[in-house]
């Protein structure tokens, strides 16, 4: 039983081992970056809005190193920009407004810095099956 159980703690680190190399490229290159960040909210969310219907919103705070981060939307991940973003406090505010078969999502990130501008990213879009959804913006560090 003993020796059963010494081959395989011996094959595991093995298997690991040999493993190693493997993964440095691609999952340890992933885990050294810095995470997503997300300003979302879970909602319901109609397959049919009309204009009229109460806006939804939401809104946080966010401490963001300088660099550049790809900035999309959520459900749909089609609305996105590349930005570049400096070291500093931001106020990160989304906003769903219904109109007529579809919702304007806004999402703007205002630096606390006066010198700099408030970023904006737009996007349009419907949705097939009315449901809770969770709908906002992330930002995800190229760096």
């Amino acid at each position: 039983m003993h020796s059963i159980f010494g081959k395989l703690v011996l094959g595991t680190a093995v298997a690991i081992a040999m493993a190693l190399p493997i993964m440095s490229g691609g999952a340890f290159a992933a885990a050294r970056s810095l995470p997503s960040a997300d300003n979302t909210k879970v909602q319901y969310v109609t397959n049919n809005p009309r204009a009229g219907m109460a806006w939804g919103s939401v809104q946080r705070r966010i401490y963001l190193a300088s660099g550049t981060y790809i900035w999309h939307t959520t459900p749909t991940t089609a609305c996105r920009r590349d930005i570049y973003l400096g070291t500093g406090w931001y106020t990160w505010t989304e906003s769903l407004a219904p109109r007529n078969g579809y919702y304007d999502h806004y999402s703007q990130l205002d630096p606390d810095n006066p010198a700099w501008n408030t970023a904006e990213l737009y996007c349009k879009w419907n949705l097939n099956v009315s449901n809770s959804y969770r709908w906002g913006s992330a930002l995800l560090p190229q760096f």
